[in-house]
């Protein structure tokens, strides 16, 4: 009897749309979000909140349920939309789904970094922006992030934010 759990188990998952459930397992960071997004304890958005993943956090991500990835935080397991998840690797860079908007750190620099008046290196300096500084971001042109510091906006090299404080 024992033998046909498994494969019981794999038809179940493929008949109810679980799309490689436990194939892998990566590090996923939380991106696209205000300030939070929610774990839920099943793939759904009107499921039980388990907890709230704070923007910046990491989960370990193992499959997916639809439009829900299948999550792993703090000893809790459940769901979380996969467009507030993108790929996070340990040097601290991100690919996916991060649609460049909302709060971001400064990052791998020495002090500081400069908010410029436009997209350019060679444009003026409007303030200094001290590592570990959170900024506001609205959108970007080429390599830069059009930011909101304090009371100020202006341009910075994205390669210095990140949605992950350190």
């Amino acid at each position: 009897m024992k033998r046909f759990v498994a494969p019981i188990l794999v038809l179940m998952l493929a008949l109810s749309g679980v799309s490689a459930l436990a194939a892998y397992s990566s590090t996923m960071i939380v991106v696209n979000c205000e300030e939070w997004v929610s774990l839920r304890s099943s793939p759904s958005t009107s499921a039980s909140r388990i907890a709230t993943v704070l923007l910046g956090e990491t989960v370990e991500a193992d499959g997916t349920v639809g439009s829900f990835t299948h999550c792993y935080y703090h000893g809790r397991e459940g769901y979380i939309l996969s467009q507030y998840l993108a790929s996070y690797n340990p040097d601290g860079s991100y690919s996916g789904e991060y649609d460049g908007s909302g709060p971001m750190y400064v990052v791998g620099c020495d002090e500081w970094v400069s908010l410029r008046s436009s997209p350019s290196t060679s444009a003026p300096r409007i303030t200094k922006v001290p590592l570990g500084a959170m900024v506001i971001v609205h959108g970007w042109e080429g390599d830069f992030m059009y930011c909101t510091y304090g009371n100020q906006q202006g341009y910075i090299l994205s390669g210095y934010l990140s949605p992950y404080p350190r």
